[in-house]
């Protein structure tokens, strides 16, 4: 048989080593839910990035498009005056004949 003394050392070891454990799994647990944390802030940042580039991507595409619907409409107000199409031309006007009388 074994003695209590025996017993209880074996118990205190046992204890020791659960405790141990716990403590491991609890620091585990933590550096967990901090590798989540930078995870999720991580996805943040790249949602955040991708939105802005998104933004600057949609403004680029627009502004050409406007920029040459108002250099349409000023090369036409300028052929109305001006019946030198080469000249507007050059300056960096497309010209369009449409609803010039001329």
């Amino acid at each position: 048989m074994i003695s209590e003394k025996k017993f209880l050392e074996y118990q205190l070891r046992q204890e020791k080593r659960f405790s141990l454990m716990e403590r491991k799994l609890e620091e585990l647990k933590n550096e967990l839910s901090q590798q989540e944390l930078r995870h999720k802030i991580e996805m943040q940042k790249i949602l955040h990035q991708k939105a802005l580039e998104s933004l600057k991507d949609h403004k680029t595409d627009s502004f050409p498009i406007e920029e040459e619907k108002e250099k349409q409409k000023t090369a036409g107000i300028l052929l109305e005056y001006s019946e030198d199409e080469e000249t507007l031309r050059k300056l960096g006007f497309q010209v369009k004949r449409e609803g010039v009388n001329g």
